[in-house]
């Protein structure tokens, strides 16, 4: 039992080591599209610690919803449809 402890303990740490290499690398790209006509979607990019992209879904009511984000050492900024009802 002690072993098998030991060992999950160890591939956990192990895993943990390679996230974090993963999210201290350099820049990336990431993005996706799913549903029909692009029902959810999103787009984002980031290097030395600034972070920018969007996502967009389809609301209960049907209208297409797209959020425009940027965040860095400032803090997280939204921009685009961020209210609770569509106006």
């Amino acid at each position: 039992m002690r072993f098998l402890l030991l060992l999950l303990f160890l591939a956990s740490a192990a895993m943990a080591a390679n996230m974090g290499m993963n999210i201290h690398g350099g820049a990336y790209n990431f993005g996706y599209a799913t549903g029909d006509a692009g029902g959810h979607s999103r787009v984002e990019s980031g290097s030395a610690g600034n972070v920018a992209g969007s996502y967009s879904y389809v609301d209960p009511n049907g209208d297409l919803r797209t959020v425009q984000y940027t965040a860095g050492p400032g803090g997280y900024q939204a921009s685009g449809d961020i209210s609770v009802d569509r106006k």
